[in-house]
């Protein structure tokens, strides 16, 4: 039943007001689910996006480290050093960028599970509000 009609079957009810605030609760779960179910959704272009990402830095970190090995002897050895440090700190911070791309995907149907477990306990709960008097 769509909530116009709700509002005007519980027009004289009594407890209107707790029941058109409940209606209105379970509304903002719904909607908050469909979004949950949208971003999932999107989690597998997400992922292969962010792995493009990581593949193209991969990609140039190499370029800038060849680079930077060519033009070694245009560099002192401290500032040498600190760029070599700098190229492999990139490559790190790619290497945890991609663990968390693969942790997020792989637990993509946990957590698809997880909600629809989820709601089905909050909707369950909610549909026995009404026989608890």
């Amino acid at each position: 039943m769509p909530l116009p009609a709700l509002q005007t079957a519980l027009s004289n009810s009594p407890e209107k007001a707790t029941a058109l605030a409940g209606l209105r609760a379970i509304d903002a779960l719904r909607e908050k689910r469909t979004l949950l179910e949208g971003r999932l959704r999107a989690l597998p272009r997400d992922t292969n996006d962010m792995r493009e990402y990581v593949a193209s830095q991969r990609s140039e970190s190499r370029r800038v480290e060849q680079e930077l090995e060519r033009r070694k002897p245009e560099y002192n050895d401290r500032d040498f050093a600190t760029s070599k440090q700098r190229v492999r700190e990139w490559q790190a911070k790619l290497d945890a960028l991609e663990a968390a791309v693969e942790r997020l995907d792989t637990s993509r149907v946990e957590w698809q599970t997880a909600l629809e477990s989820r709601m089905a306990t909050l909707y369950r709960q909610i549909s026995l509000l009404g026989t608890q008097r």
